[in-house]
């Protein structure tokens, strides 16, 4: 899916779990809950390897998508959830096409850096350069 033009801009970061540092995926892009625009979190685009479903679907009272939890693979903490069936208002919206979610309060964000402390790219790594081919 190509991304929204909207979103080519914003920076790719990489997240760790905060309650055990594991490293969790390394396409994060920081978002907005489209059903409440007052909650930052993360997203990604690729299902992380590092991270289990848990729990069975669920819907919240702001929309009619279903989702489920998601928790680190080392320490077992829920540090998101996975939309596993967008619903129509939410798919319709403008929206980044991610449906791996990453709470604030689940994980730590830092920019996407090479080994020697630089920008993969020698600038940010932008979500226009990150093609579905660049690793997690």
């Amino acid at each position: 899916m190509a991304i929204n033009d909207q979103f080519r801009h914003k920076t790719v970061c990489m997240l760790s779990c905060r309650f055990c540092s594991m490293h969790v995926c390394k396409r994060g892009m920081k978002a907005m809950l489209l059903a409440d625009m007052t909650v930052e979190l993360y997203s990604t685009d690729i299902p992380p390897s590092s991270v289990q479903l848990v729990g069975t679907d669920y819907k919240t009272n702001m929309c009619s998508c279903k989702i489920r939890d998601i928790a680190c693979l080392t320490c077992g903490n829920a540090i998101g959830y996975h939309i596993t069936m967008p619903c129509q208002v939410c798919l319709h919206s403008c929206n980044n096409g991610h449906f791996w979610m990453f709470r604030t309060e689940g994980v730590v964000a830092a920019d996407r850096l090479n080994g020697i402390g630089k920008s993969e790219w020698g600038a940010d790594c932008l979500w226009s350069s990150a093609s579905a081919s660049l690793p997690d």
